[in-house]
């Protein structure tokens, strides 16, 4: 066998040492301290205000002051308020008749014909021409006046209406008390004995009604009636025709029954326009007119 050669290895040579190393850099001088502050400068004087310039001390410091700026402001301000004072009226004492004179002159009218006073439907009255002068010596504004008149028209207005409805319901509970016949006969009876004298109803039973009531009224007249002879007159036909339940066939027959009297008097009243014959006869004809 042949001799294996020696295997030489190559070693790689050592690196030269590191030099050595630089010294440190000197360390750089510290920054010199700032010079102190300067001390602060006092503050200015305020610039004195137009109160500093022309009030005295005890005066410059009043809050209402505050509100101007300057002189002409103040100016303004006070004609402002002499202007607001002059349209102000102060209330008279109580007593005082001298002041209240001269309330009531700033605040009335100069003329009591300056009030518009009147009815609810626009015309004059007797009460309220009373009231005039009254409203004047009372200094009342003429809108105060314009309120109570309108006060007074809607109270009237109330009680009127009251007093009807009062009439109404007092009289219809004297027909539930008579029944519908007998109180048709009593009030046909009243209406032919007050038309017999010239009277109307209508033109005496409103005032009547206000002195003593519906009622009593009613009452009265029906007693009066009876007493005259008037109530026997009134005849059940009469009473038919009054209430609507007549026929035209009996309108007709009691035509011809007044036609045919005899008696010369009812013929003579049955002519005369003003007499309830007259009229029960004009009603006997319209419902033969209307027919059955």
């Amino acid at each position: 066998m042949s001799e294996v050669p020696p295997v030489i290895e190559h070693v790689a040579p050592a690196a030269p040492p590191a030099p050595p190393a630089a010294p440190a850099a000197p360390a750089a001088p510290a920054a010199p301290a700032a010079p102190p502050a300067a001390p602060a400068a006092p503050p200015a004087p305020a610039e004195p205000t137009w109160r500093d310039k022309f009030l005295p001390e005890d005066m410059r410091s009043n809050e209402t002051l505050a509100n101007y700026a300057d002189v002409p402001a103040l100016a303004k301000g006070l004609i402002e308020t002499q202007k607001w004072a002059r349209g102000r009226i102060p209330i008279p004492a109580v007593g005082d008749a001298e002041a209240f004179t001269e309330f009531a002159s700033k605040v009335r009218p100069a003329d009591a014909a300056e009030y518009k006073i009147a009815t609810a439907d626009g015309q004059p009255s007797e009460t309220g021409e009373a009231f005039r002068p009254i409203f004047h010596a009372a200094g009342l504004h003429p809108e105060q006046a314009r309120i109570l008149n309108e006060g007074w028209n809607q109270y009237q207005t109330d009680v009127v209406s009251k007093t009807t409805q009062a009439g109404k319901d007092a009289l219809m509970a004297i027909e539930l008390d008579l029944g519908p016949a007998a109180y048709t006969q009593r009030v046909t009876a009243v209406d032919n004995m007050l038309r017999g004298m010239g009277i109307e109803i209508d033109d005496i039973a409103p005032a009547l009604e206000q002195v003593v009531g519906a009622d009593k009224t009613m009452r009265a007249l029906f007693a009066m009636a009876e007493k005259t002879g008037e109530l026997a007159k009134v005849d059940g036909a009469t009473v038919s025709l009054q209430m609507g339940t007549m026929s035209a066939a009996n309108a007709q027959i009691e035509v011809d029954r007044m036609s045919a009297n005899p008696d010369k008097d009812f013929q003579s009243r049955l002519a005369d326009k003003t007499s309830p014959e007259y009229a029960k006869r004009k009603a006997l004809l319209g419902r033969i007119a209307k027919g059955d």
